[in-house]
């Protein structure tokens, strides 16, 4: 996007899904939405588990933009269809 606006949203009103890990954000959920224009000007809204939105925000920043939909796993930088890694890095530190 070449314009965006990050806010939290304290309970939605109808489920979405989360681009970050592709699951389901229930209706009452909190979640941060992303709206902004794409590069080929058409207005554009995502939205992200509170967790996978501060994930997103541990990646490089030149990275950011360099992920599909539902690459990751809920709250982490771990691939999906992959086992999570982080657990195991943090039980050996």
């Amino acid at each position: 996007m070449t314009f965006s606006d990050h806010r939290r949203v304290k309970r939605t009103r109808k489920p979405y899904r989360c681009v970050w890990c592709g699951e389901r954000i229930d209706a009452g959920q909190s979640c941060d939405v992303v709206s902004g224009i794409t590069e080929d000007n058409e207005m554009a809204s995502v939205r992200y588990h509170p967790e996978c939105y501060a994930a997103l925000h541990t990646l490089p920043h030149d990275e950011r933009d360099s992920w599909e939909w539902g690459d990751f796993l809920r709250g982490c930088t771990c691939q999906a269809g992959f086992e999570c890694t982080c657990k195991t890095e943090e039980a050996q530190s």
